[in-house]
């Protein structure tokens, strides 16, 4: 009574599996996971295996999660009301991306994109601030420089006088 149905689920995961080795360009499978109330009929991950020609094993949703103690006793009726939900977090934890390739490429579009707005961001920043210093380290040389000139013009005076003084040396000393 069950084969009927378990054939057409085998075909219909082959031609998934055809499907995807398509648009990966050829990458291959080696294991099925099963999870969720089909997983609890019996033997179904050995007639899959066997159909399939690659390993398949239930899935525990629940493996490596800590449960308090008197949770334990319910892990069985509770992992297959959760199982989906744990196993799609567990999928993105281990970056499983089953996306069409067109929306793969977008991602990858905008991550690169983005990074390139980044950079070329921080470039201007970093010349900006360089603009900044410099102008501000200008500034500071043209205020040395005008005090500069303030002393050399108050000292005038008195270089006049020291030049006249010598050369009035020079006059008397000879």
């Amino acid at each position: 009574m069950l084969r009927a149905p378990l054939e057409q689920l085998v075909s219909e995961i082959e031609r998934s599996l055809d499907y995807y080795r398509e648009e990966s360009g050829g990458a291959k499978i080696d294991s099925a996971v099963l999870f969720a109330g089909g997983s609890s009929l019996g033997g179904i991950d050995k007639y899959l295996a066997e159909a399939l020609g690659m390993e398949a094993r239930l899935g525990d949703s629940l493996e490596g999660i800590k449960t308090e103690s008197g949770a334990e006793l319910e892990r069985g009726r509770l992992a297959h009301r959760t199982e989906l939900a744990i196993g799609a977090a567990i999928s993105a934890a281990e970056g499983i991306n089953l996306l069409p390739a067109e929306l793969k490429d977008q991602t990858k579009k905008g991550i690169k994109r983005g990074s390139l707005e980044a950079v070329s961001i921080a470039v201007v920043l970093i010349l900006i601030f360089i603009f900044v210093g410099m102008k501000i380290q200008a500034g500071n040389f043209q205020k040395r420089i005008t005090v500069g000139k303030l002393e050399l013009t108050s000292l005038e005076p008195q270089l006049k006088i020291a030049k006249a003084a010598a050369a009035d040396e020079r006059n008397t000393g000879e």
